[in-house]
């Protein structure tokens, strides 16, 4: 039998009239000796058991004017109740990257299946290590912790597995725009973050070029970046749209302006 949270009965069937029967039970310890059955109902109908666990039943049965019966006498284990399998599902998440490899669960992310009557809950750790913190297809273990009284009639895991896509971080970076006079040198260039942020301890380093040209006009501002978490560099992990600046050159004389 698999345990169903029902009751066995083990009883004799087919008693002479008048006999008298009185039942035993034992049941096979962790350390696979024989104890009496405390969880056992014995009464003159017979033992019933619900609980998962390998019995002995013997029954004596006496009848005036005749021999005493022993069933079982050499306890031999003739009830075996195993336990019910439980299964618990892949967590699968996602999250934006933010440079940690860890990443928050809970139990409404994980269903369970075969428990009965919700008799056992289950509980998921706070927090699941990651095999890393890029961007790509991730996964960590969750343990599972179990409660209440009949979690000893299941097979339960110890852990779930855990399925994280990380998706790039978005930023935009900005060149500054400016001005110079013709025939000077280049205004020191800049750059900087203008939607999305970094990931807590991060920097990011700028390199800022122009389009090529020292005549009058108006010539392309050009940002790129890099970020470093530390010495490493993670920029991979973004997800970067640059915008051009745009550096107007000016004509160095001022003309007569007539009113």
């Amino acid at each position: 039998f698999t345990y169903n949270s029902a009751s066995r009965i083990v009883a004799v069937a087919n008693l002479p009239e008048d006999a008298n029967v009185e039942y035993f039970v034992k049941v096979k310890n962790s350390d696979g000796i024989l104890v009496d059955a405390e969880n056992a109902v014995v009464s003159k109908d017979g033992v019933a058991v619900v609980d998962a666990g390998e019995y002995a039943i013997k029954a004596i049965v006496t009848k005036d004017g005749f021999n005493t019966l022993t069933l079982n006498e050499k306890e031999a284990i003739n009830l075996i109740i195993n336990k019910k399998d439980v299964t618990i599902s892949d967590i699968d998440l996602e999250k934006t990257y933010d440079g940690k490899n860890t990443i928050a669960v809970s139990e409404g992310d994980a269903t369970v299946d075969g428990i009965l009557n919700s008799e056992v809950s289950f509980q998921l750790a706070d927090e699941v290590a990651l095999d890393s913190a890029d961007v790509g297809d991730r996964s960590g273990t969750a343990a599972v912790t179990w409660t209440g009284d009949a979690q000893k009639n299941y097979n339960l895991p110890k852990e779930a597995k855990v399925n994280v896509t990380v998706a790039a971080r978005p930023i935009t970076v900005t060149a500054a725009s400016t001005t110079k006079k013709v025939e000077t040198a280049d205004p020191t260039f800049s750059a900087s973050v203008t939607a999305g942020t970094l990931a807590d301890g991060q920097t990011i380093e700028y390199t800022v070029t122009r389009e090529a040209g020292e005549e009058v006009g108006k010539y392309a501002i050009i940002p790129a970046a890099v970020i470093k978490s530390g010495e490493t560099d993670v920029t991979a992990n973004y997800a970067i749209t640059y915008k051009n600046g745009e550096l107007e050159i000016i004509d160095a004389v001022l003309k007569d302006i007539k009113i």
